[in-house]
């Protein structure tokens, strides 16, 4: 159970316990075997055939699966976005400055960042900042909406469908389909 995602327990193959067949780029492969030597400590590691492939990863894309920084608000700051919400959403949960910084994601500027605020309170379950995240489905961006919208869903109870409501009509097709979900969820 302790083996990262992707790397398959074996038995009986001359002393190999582990392995995995990955395709990630150096910093991953490293991570991965990181990951890898937490499982299994004071294992021997090989690599049996590798190509790396440099390139540099979008600004909001996962960076190669394995992530060795536990502290989300450290890949926020360093633009990892798609980073920190995997680390908040395996179990890192908001403490009163993670709430206040979680706030000012919300009020940011740049709609990945309120996008992310919305993703972040669905994942830790913090169902108190619902009545923040409302009038966020009337964001001019609709990843923002579609963000807000699934959190809702997510965290709030019934008396929220009718604030819903209008998003099943919303041009965006993500942001339609995720009202639909989040009305279903409310009891819509």
């Amino acid at each position: 159970r302790a083996l990262p995602k992707g790397c398959e327990p074996v038995d009986g193959d001359g002393g190999v316990v582990a392995r995995a067949e990955v395709d990630l780029p150096l910093g991953g492969l490293l991570g991965y075997a990181v990951a890898m030597g937490r499982a299994v400590p004071d294992a021997l590691f090989s690599v049996l055939e590798a190509q790396v492939i440099a390139k540099p990863p979008a600004d909001d894309a996962p960076s190669d699966g394995v992530i060795t920084e536990t502290n989300p608000w450290a890949l926020v700051d360093a633009r990892r976005l798609a980073d920190a919400e995997r680390v908040f959403a395996a179990g890192n949960g908001l403490d009163a400055a993670g709430r206040d910084r979680c706030r000012l994601l919300l009020s940011a500027a740049d709609s990945a960042e309120v996008a992310l605020g919305c993703r972040i309170a669905r994942v830790t379950n913090w169902k108190s900042i619902v009545v923040n995240l409302r009038p966020l489905l009337r964001h001019d961006h609709p990843a923002v909406r579609r963000d807000a919208v699934a959190a809702i869903g997510a965290l709030a109870g019934p008396s929220m469908a009718a604030a819903v409501r209008p998003l099943l009509e919303d041009p965006d097709a993500e942001v339609k389909a995720a009202a639909k979900e989040a009305f279903a969820r409310l009891g819509g």
